[in-house]
């Protein structure tokens, strides 16, 4: 299985330098470094709202290694939302 990158203690600058390593060939630089502040503060605010973040497949590259929870398909997530004790679902695709 894939690596992926949702740490929630991680600041700016280490998810920069984490999704970088991993997608340096495939998202321009730029965007890697907006992206990188869009990941810290979503995994934040992640757990301030006690939320579970579903990735699907589809998602953009960046978001999609460095927030979901969990990753996979429409019914993959599906189970996995029934299975959450989590107060919040958020289901990106």
């Amino acid at each position: 299985m894939d690596e992926f990158i949702s740490e929630v203690g991680m600041n700016e600058k280490e998810m920069y330098q984490a999704l970088k390593q991993k997608l340096e060939r495939v998202v321009p630089d730029v965007e890697l470094r907006y992206k990188a502040g869009l990941a810290v503060e979503i995994n934040r605010l992640k757990k301030e709202k006690n939320a579970v973040i579903l990735g699907h497949n589809y998602m953009e590259p960046a978001l999609f290694h460095s927030i979901p929870d969990f990753v996979g398909d429409s019914l993959e997530l599906s189970r996995r939302a029934a299975q959450t004790d989590k107060d919040i679902i958020i289901f990106c695709a």
